[in-house]
């Protein structure tokens, strides 16, 4: 049957009865003819059955002919609705329940794009919606991410760890398509493409012609090179000379911070010596009072969630350092927490910062400006452990 013209809707022909339905509700109400699909005409109220009669040549017109043979028996509006309604809002409930399942049992295979997974995701979504479920966004991003195969599972817990605020379906569609282009692109994933230097030298573009006269590699001077090989007469540590050492000036600043701090973190076990990135910790944290380059009284409490611990808070302050990806990087605002067992590195404060955190399978990158550093390596414990590096002297990028 052709498109009725009068009310630009297509005769019901079996599919999408839930909008069909709408629709011509809508169009009944219009013409105050909607309560003939809820109850039958007066008989003895001429007006009744006369706008009863109307309401059922309207409705044969918006029938499709296969559905309309079916209903020979029904000779009234009424009747009519009664009958659809039972045979096609039962159909519309098993679709819903079948819909579901594919939902929640479809997998992302490896030769589907992300884009066009996601695009396949949406579409069951909205087969559920037009067969009458209420299905919200938050749904449809419980539904992509449990689909997602284990080298995402990373992706997963960062997207969890998202404030609600974030947490649209347009953001984590974007980062989803993000993490897989990151993961095809063979110079973020290919470490051979990485490349390290093996004197472990960072330095600015602008010296990459220089000449060291001491080891006659490029982008550094002798001078340079003879001061990573030094030794500080005030702490004992290499890279810096007496009176740039970060210990003394520590001890020489003066005014104190004593805000309060009430964090509250889990995690496992920690390394002493290597800053780990943690999604659950809300301020970055250190041990190493000998790392700050400055550090101002603070005071506070830290609860350690799975040892049920209260450690205390001493001060807050800048650690300089390097990453191996040559840049160097400032750490701001780390609490100096002397009692705890590692360092960490809050997931929140760095995209507080402007970076964008994604965590691949066993590598952890920042992404800020188009440009993307490797930043954390997933060890055999499970923990992402930074190559964060401290003491470096200048400051390129910091968080």
């Amino acid at each position: 049957m052709a498109l009725n013209r009068e009310y630009t809707v297509t005769p019901f022909d079996g599919a999408n009865f839930s909008v069909w339905n709408r629709r011509v509700k809508a169009i009944f109400a219009a013409k105050e003819l909607d309560i003939f699909l809820e109850k039958e005409a007066d008989a003895t109220n001429d007006t009744e059955v006369s706008k009863s009669k109307k309401a059922y040549a309207i409705l044969l017109t918006l029938l499709d002919d296969k559905i309309l043979s079916s209903l020979q028996k029904e000779v009234t509006a009424f009747k009519i609705w009664k009958a659809l309604i039972s045979t096609y809002e039962a159909k519309g409930a098993m679709n819903q329940i079948l819909t579901r399942k594919r939902l929640a049992t479809i997998r992302k295979s490896k030769e589907t794009s992300m884009r066009q997974h996601i695009d396949e995701m949406l579409k069951l979504v909205s087969h559920l919606r037009v067969s009458g479920a209420e299905v919200s966004d938050i749904d449809s991003i419980v539904y992509i991410l449990m689909s997602l195969p284990k080298e995402y599972e990373s992706v997963k817990v960062a997207l969890e760890n998202q404030p609600n605020v974030n947490l649209t379906l347009e953001f984590v569609t974007q980062k989803l398509i993000d993490s897989e282009a990151l993961m095809n692109d063979s110079k973020f994933v290919d470490k051979s493409s990485i490349k390290y230097p093996t004197d472990n030298v960072t330095f600015a573009a602008k010296y990459k012609k220089l000449i060291c006269n001491f080891c006659s590699k490029k982008g550094h001077t002798s001078k340079f090179r003879r001061l990573k090989a030094s030794k500080c007469f005030s702490c004992d540590k290499a890279g810096h000379y007496k009176r740039d050492c970060p210990v003394s000036k520590t001890a020489a600043d003066s005014g104190a911070r004593n805000s309060a701090y009430e964090i509250t973190f889990v995690a496992g076990t920690l390394n002493e010596d290597k800053f780990i990135i943690d999604s659950g910790a809300t301020s970055h944290m250190c041990s190493r009072k000998e790392w700050f380059s400055s550090l101002e009284p603070a005071s506070g409490t830290i609860r350690w969630a799975s040892k049920s611990a209260v450690l205390q808070v001493e001060g807050i302050g800048i650690i300089r350092g390097e990453i191996s990806n040559n840049a160097n990087l400032n750490l701001k605002d780390v609490l100096y927490v002397p009692n705890l067992n590692g360092q960490l590195l809050s997931v929140k404060k760095i995209e507080a910062a402007g970076f964008c955190v994604i965590f691949m399978k066993e590598e952890v990158f920042l992404e800020k400006e188009n440009k993307c550093l490797l930043f954390d390596h997933r060890k055999n414990c499970g923990q992402y452990i930074s190559d964060f590096i401290a003491h470096c002297e200048t400051a390129l990028v910091g968080y």
